[in-house]
């Protein structure tokens, strides 16, 4: 009797820990940025200077882009944020967007 009480409750156990993970997937609470830095011709931008600030929380990041111009900014809280771009000879702008939970942002 006992082999199958201890059996019947690891199986439970085991389909309840197997049915959990999905609720661990819907957890996420932030987003991405992400894109390719290229100048007016349409050629990348490499060694870019990126910057990203949330006027809410008065966060600043910065990164370099790499040989291909690409950049990504990873498990930024939900809110308002500005990016820009600095290079030699790169026109640089400032967009602000929203970063939404579980969405990536793209900006080139």
């Amino acid at each position: 009797m006992r082999d199958t009480r201890f059996s019947a409750r690891s199986a439970l156990l085991f389909a309840a820990a197997i049915l959990a993970i999905p609720a661990f997937a819907q957890t996420i609470t932030t987003g991405d940025v992400a894109g390719t830095i290229k100048d007016a011709s349409g050629a990348v931008v490499p060694s870019a200077t990126i910057t990203l600030k949330s006027p809410d929380t008065g966060e600043t990041r910065s990164m370099i882009t790499g040989a291909s111009g690409d950049y990504r900014f990873t498990l930024l809280k939900p809110g308002q944020y500005s990016i820009s771009a600095q290079a030699t000879g790169l026109k640089s702008n400032v967009q602000n967007f929203t970063v939404q939970v579980a969405k990536r942002r793209r900006w080139t």
